[in-house]
């Protein structure tokens, strides 16, 4: 079994990769091309992202979840693995041809065919994203080495062939190319931990898992990639670019925050098939701290410094971006909860369906908040529709988690935490009257914050989590250490 500590280390720098990536590249590409450029281009690739879900069929968190029961059984992981592909490949040839016969028979998609039938190669090969397999054998450094490459060649690609607002098309081809990449790459190294087989598989007793998950995951599409196709279809590209800019900084947290939590689901999946409660606590309980320690100082300083961040990161002509950062500040938190509570807990429980109703719910309030405010607030409305559909989710997920799970959540942490970061407003307000300049401001405001929060942790609180830092503390609590404290960790210490 693999030691959560490596696999932390590696899924944090994948993590960081992620972020890094986005913030560089996004502001050169939003001066080069444009707010239409970007809108336009953003569009398509959300357009056809959505068809993969479709070919994807929720095969993602279920083959996860099966992948962490067989994971040290080579056979019976290899036939696993091949009626999961089956499946995904059949899905994924009957979503292209839809897709092709969309983009030929509506006439709106016609003067850019060529774009749609570019961004429709990540829905060929979406079979070929087996990141399940991995995860589920917590081999993330596989993922990690590979995706970091991957985004590298992108990046450089990005400032080498990406000069002019004309170069839509290319920008287009490099996006497609980070997707598919690491797809292609799995082809090549799956030898070495699988074998695929067609002989003696059972491909229908994944069918009813599968498909109720991936009625899951549409569901959740619906207000999570659904809303930039609206908002383009009810709006305009200027609006779509503009909550693009919005929530790509809101959201580029979001893999730090689930970082932790997407290592520990192995663990968690054995620890309810074990029926082991205390295991189960002491999980939820490292989550619960790490999104609540990160998350909420994270969500302070997006809405303080969204002027900034927005000017430097996407230019002063997506000014109109600011308000819809700020009012989706929160997502990086509630995300964050719902993910501990929808992906880390009620999918690997066999829990599906109470999921389903929780995004149903999302899915309808989404509908009608942007049918309802999209087309008179544009890129605000999509904002306002965003976070109120997360919560929502994220209330209805919690319920069924404390409804199905004997867990205690410390919610005192949450209070303290919102009542720190109070303080980062009148450090803001110092920042910018010392300076006007917007990158002066953040590189003095945001260290700032962070150092005065880290302290305020460590002196005034003296939060024993924090002992998370100390490399020594890294080994799994004893079950003893773990009733007596009746919170699930003692030394707050990490498997």
């Amino acid at each position: 079994m693999r030691s959560v500590k490596r696999n932390f280390v590696y899924n944090s720098l994948l993590t960081v990769c992620n972020i890094l990536f986005p913030i560089i590249s996004f502001p050169y590409a939003s001066r080069v091309l444009g707010v239409t450029g970007i809108g336009k281009t953003q569009f398509i690739l959300t357009f056809a992202q959505y068809f993969v879900i479709f070919s994807a069929l929720g095969i993602p968190i279920y083959g996860l979840r099966e992948t962490s029961k067989v994971r040290d059984d080579r056979t019976a992981l290899s036939k696993l693995f091949s009626e999961i592909v089956v499946i995904n490949v059949i899905a994924s040839l009957i979503v292209m041809v839809v897709y092709v016969a969309m983009v030929v028979g509506i006439p709106r998609f016609q003067q850019d065919a060529s774009y749609y039938y570019l961004a429709g190669l990540i829905i060929i090969g979406s079979f070929s994203n087996v990141d399940w397999l991995y995860s589920g054998l917590e081999n993330f450094g596989v993922i990690t080495f590979r995706s970091v490459t991957i985004k590298l060649l992108a990046f450089i690609a990005l400032f080498c062939f990406v000069h002019t607002a004309t170069d839509t098309y290319i920008y287009l081809s490099i996006s497609v190319f980070a997707l598919i990449g690491n797809q292609i790459w799995n082809l090549v190294s799956l030898h070495k931990v699988v074998s695929f087989t067609l002989s003696g598989l059972d491909v229908r007793r994944h069918l009813k898992p599968v498909f109720l998950t991936f009625g899951v995951m549409l569901a959740v599409s619906l207000y999570t990639q659904f809303d930039t196709v609206l908002l383009g279809l009810l709006g305009n590209e200027p609006a779509v670019a503009c909550y693009t800019a919005a929530i790509k900084l809101n959201r580029v947290a979001l893999p730090l925050i689930t970082a932790l939590g997407t290592v520990l689901i192995p663990r968690i999946t054995i620890a309810i098939k074990d029926g082991d409660t205390m295991e189960q606590q002491r999980l939820f309980d490292q989550s619960f701290w790490f999104v609540c320690f990160l998350g909420i100082p994270m969500m302070a300083g997006l809405y303080l410094f969204a002027p900034e961040l927005i000017t430097l990161f996407a230019g002063k002509a997506f000014a109109d971006a600011i308000i819809p950062m700020q009012v989706m500040g929160p997502l990086v938190f509630v995300v964050g909860m719902a993910h501990i509570m929808a992906v880390q807990f009620l999918i690997p429980g066999g829990y599906e369906k109470q999921y389903f109703i929780a995004v149903i719910c999302g899915t309808v309030i989404s509908l009608a908040l942007n049918f309802l405010l999209v087309p008179r607030f544009l890129a605000v409305g999509a904002a306002v529709t965003n976070i109120m559909t997360e919560v929502v989710v994220t209330l209805i997920a919690g319920y069924f988690v404390f409804k199905y799970y004997l867990i205690n959540v410390r919610w005192k942490m949450v209070i303290y935490n919102l009542l720190i970061v109070i303080v980062f407003l009148p450090i803001g307000w110092l920042c910018r009257k010392i300076s006007h300049n917007e990158l002066i401001i953040l590189v003095t405001g945001i260290p700032l914050c962070a150092l005065y929060y880290l302290l305020f942790q460590v002196l005034v609180v003296k939060d024993q989590q924090l002992q998370l830092l100390n490399w020594n503390t890294w080994k799994k609590a004893k079950p003893q250490e773990v009733a007596a404290e009746g919170q699930g960790i003692v030394n707050n210490e990490i498997v």
